[in-house]
């Protein structure tokens, strides 16, 4: 008995000794979520920690004294790829009043007087934040609402509202996309808030504005652009030497491509040794669609305008309302032509 007893111990203790079966656990990836989070000097949109992109409640420090006068708020920048590579540039040396995407007419009459909301240095109008509407977080999709307003600045410095923008921001991510990129949802309603008419005059740029990354534009790229669009050189600079290209949905660039009225157009170039850009499309219900589009022969931004196809105007309480769809994409795209 004694000696059965030694057995079931000796059994059990070598029980004990043996390795546990190994367990196997499922691997599991958390795809990060889109969030919307404002602060009091911002509104950005994450994809996980990676920021997407910014507007601009309280208005960034200007790089250096001499372009403090073109500090503003109420523009998206940065706008990052979905890595977190920045496709928008601001304070650029050559065009400090292009800030990120922002929208700002050129061109107007209003009381008989011209109001320049585009260029800050004239010190006519400027385009500032105003208030946050509303911020959403949903499973697909984040966003948020703001308003800003389009003031006269008189000869005494004061500014008085004429329009007030109601912007609406959402980002989502396609459910089929097999690159970097995701969708950014741009509507802008403008409404005349005064007791006169307000005229947008026709114009070769105005409206809405991108501003590509700082670091698509040196002297020697401005020289091999002008080269290529004035004809004294024939063949299109290569992107390493020409920093940014641009391409419309008909096989234009910004040689051949200016005013034309694209049903999309894209700007690209090279940040950080990673190839970025952003391609916006023109909705079909918009007024006037397709945009022409203002692509500049040397720099790399763009407006979209419909002021170039004439006069526009917009009567006391009179609103008009614009949309766009922009993609932020990172890498080589199918649509890419050599």
């Amino acid at each position: 008995m004694q000696r059965f007893l030694l057995i079931q111990m000796v059994l059990l203790l070598f029980a004990a000794m043996r390795p546990a079966p190994s367990t196997v656990i499922a691997a599991t990836t958390t795809t990060p979520k889109l969030r919307c989070v404002e602060s009091p000097e911002s509104v950005e949109i994450r994809y996980g920690d990676t920021l997407l992109l910014r507007y601009n409640i309280v208005a960034p420090p200007a790089p250096s004294e001499a372009l403090s006068h073109y500090e503003r708020n109420g523009y998206l920048h940065p706008i990052c790829s979905m890595n977190g590579v920045q496709v928008t540039g601001d304070f650029a040396s050559d065009h400090p009043h292009q800030h990120g995407l922002f929208t700002a007419w050129t061109k107007t009459k209003f009381g008989g007087r011209t109001i320049d909301f585009w260029n800050q240095h004239k010190e006519l109008g400027i385009v500032v934040h105003e208030k946050v509407l509303e911020t959403t977080n949903n499973e697909t999709d984040a966003g948020f609402q703001v308003s800003l307003l389009h003031c006269e600045v008189k000869k005494d410095g004061t500014r008085s509202p004429v329009l007030r923008d109601t912007w609406t921001v959402r980002v989502s991510i396609p459910k089929k996309a097999t690159r970097a990129v995701y969708d950014l949802s741009f509507t802008f309603e403008q409404t005349n808030i005064t007791q006169l008419p307000f005229k947008i005059q026709e114009y070769h740029y105005g409206g809405f504005g991108l501003r590509g990354s700082n670091e698509w534009h040196s002297e020697a790229s401005k020289q091999a652009l002008a080269d290529y669009v004035s004809g004294k050189q024939s063949e299109r600079p290569k992107l390493q030497h020409a920093l940014s290209r641009f391409q419309t949905s008909l096989g234009q660039d910004r040689k051949t491509g200016n005013h034309s009225r694209p049903n999309w157009v894209s700007l690209f170039g090279s940040v950080q040794g990673e190839l970025v850009g952003v391609r916006l499309f023109c909705d079909p219900t918009n007024d006037r669609h397709p945009h022409p589009v203002r692509l500049h022969p040397t720099k790399p931004y763009f407006s979209v305008s419909p002021c170039v196809l004439g006069e526009l105007i917009l009567q006391p309480g009179e609103s008009r309302k614009t949309n766009y769809r922009i993609e932020v994409f990172e890498g080589q795209q199918d649509w890419m032509t050599p």
